[in-house]
């Protein structure tokens, strides 16, 4: 019954890394089609999570060189200097 338990395993970690659990790894215990599945969801997780960490790098990068090259005038942050204060 390994088998079974190893399929549970495999299900559960399936199932958290579809969730966004991509550190998720699954125990190979077997030297079959199981542990060879296993193998595979562990390789595919970490793929997945290598990728997200790129993009999440290629984002940032992004990010700063427009705030680089398009950065913010101080007039736009906080009230209009024109109407400060000014009443009817």
């Amino acid at each position: 019954m390994a088998t079974v338990g190893s399929l549970r395993s495999l299900s559960v970690a399936v199932g958290r890394i579809s969730s966004g659990e991509l550190q998720t790894r699954v125990p190979v215990e077997s030297d079959n089609e199981v542990g060879d599945l296993a193998a595979a969801v562990n390789f595919m997780a970490s793929r997945f999570e290598a990728g997200l960490a790129k993009e999440r790098d290629l984002t940032e990068s992004r990010r700063e060189w427009g705030r680089s090259r398009f950065p913010r005038p101080a007039h736009a942050v906080g009230v209009h200097q024109g109407n400060a204060g000014e009443s009817d």
